[in-house]
């Protein structure tokens, strides 16, 4: 069940996503963007905790990343913070393993890692794409 939090961010981020498919020239292109937004950063997760049964993920996760998938209305940014969170996680837990300071049992807030990448995503995601592909070409 989504926290009042996770209903607000739902909320501005269907209504964000409103206002984005209104100014867009191409509607079914950007329809499908933010699809694919949502798909990154809540149905992956969705899919996640149903085959681990909220082991790996909780469903406060997927509904916070269904809002902000929705306030980031793009696929690509959604793909950038989906990595940048999970590099960040990343960067957290690992050596805190290493230390012993955590256990393969130990949970970890992934809620907060969620909304690092979407402010990354958010203010650099453009420029971190445009490095990345134009850099391979």
């Amino acid at each position: 069940m989504p926290s009042l939090v996770n209903y607000s961010v739902i909320v501005l981020g269907l209504f964000s996503a409103i206002l984005v498919v209104i100014q867009s020239q191409d509607k079914f292109g950007t329809l499908l963007s933010i699809t694919g937004s949502v798909i990154i950063l809540s149905g992956l997760y969705w899919f996640l905790g149903i085959i681990s049964k909220g082991r790996w993920i909780g469903q406060g996760d997927v509904w916070l990343g269904l809002g902000l998938a929705l306030l980031l209305s793009d696929w690509k940014l959604a793909f950038v913070a989906l990595f940048s969170a999970n590099l960040i996680g990343c960067l957290e837990v690992f050596p805190a393993l290493i230390s012993k300071r955590l256990n393969m049992k130990s949970h970890v807030p992934f809620g907060p890692l969620l909304i690092i990448g979407f402010v990354i995503a958010g203010l650099a995601g453009n420029y971190l794409i445009n490095i990345i592909f134009y850099s391979l070409n």
